[in-house]
């Protein structure tokens, strides 16, 4: 990830059976570093979070649930999610190391200037929901998905962060849908009323470089109707899954752009 930005620290700090290499900073609950997993010889990131936890007061989600779903992400094997190696305790702190994914975010190319057309869009909209649905085939939900949580990798690969107690920022763009605010539980449907969020912002925001149907304002293009859907403040009216929306977006990237 390309949010090393600390001085290197290397050596200075074992924790546990990892050495530390560099401070990333606080994260949601603890704090992030990358670290070199001594028994195996391979790098990772380290989220340590302290038994105080901090932050927990204003996470909605019950430390359990976020327990068991960090967990249950070792089950997965995807290349469109980051491995996790593991969770464990150490001197009453729980680690989590996961793969360390070398790319950056959305939030990162687009404060650069990088613009997505129509078919890079679809793209990335496609292999978002591709690693949403291995998720939530184990039960996964992402919970916070924004800018910060989608990483492009130099070979053009979309790699879908956050999950569980993984976060390592706090995405203040990510979309919350309607029924969270009001206190109903998540669902896979809130995470797809995310996807079709952030998917509508890249649009509009960048003003798409070709394929300019998405500007135009009686929303012929067939990308704004899956977008309308995907966002329905009525999450029956989403779709059904992450699969069903990804094939709604396959079928627009085989037709030409109105």
């Amino acid at each position: 990830m390309t949010m090393l930005s600390t001085p290197v620290i290397a050596g200075s700090q074992d924790i546990g059976p990892y050495a530390v290499l560099e401070d990333l900073g606080p994260a949601p609950f603890g704090t992030a570093y990358l670290a070199l997993d001594t028994r195996r010889d391979r790098t990772a990131i380290l989220k340590v979070i302290p038994p105080s936890r901090p932050g927990m007061g204003q996470e909605i989600t019950p430390w359990e649930i976020l327990l068991e779903e960090t967990a249950a992400l070792s089950r997965i094997y995807h290349r469109g999610l980051p491995a996790l190696y593991e969770v464990r305790e150490h001197e009453g702190s729980l680690l989590v190391a996961f793969e360390l994914v070398e790319g950056q975010t959305l939030h990162e190319l687009l404060a650069k200037g990088a613009r997505p057309d129509r078919a890079q869009l679809i793209d990335w909209g496609c292999q978002i929901l591709e690693a949403l649905q291995e998720a939530h085939a184990e039960g996964l939900l992402h919970r916070h998905l924004g800018e910060d949580a989608v990483l492009v990798t130099p070979e053009g690969q979309v790699v879908l962060t956050g999950f569980g107690l993984t976060q390592l920022v706090f995405d203040p763009l990510a979309a919350v849908p309607p029924e969270q605010r009001m206190g109903e539980p998540m669902t896979p449907q809130g995470d797809l009323y995310a996807v079709g969020s952030l998917l509508r912002r890249l649009a509009f925001a960048g003003r798409l470089k070709s394929g300019g149907g998405v500007e135009c304002p009686n929303g012929l293009d067939p990308l704004l109707k899956v977008l309308a859907r995907a966002t329905s403040s009525d999450p029956r009216a989403r779709y059904r899954s992450a699969a069903e929306m990804a094939e709604a977006l396959s079928v627009l990237a085989a037709a030409p752009a109105p």
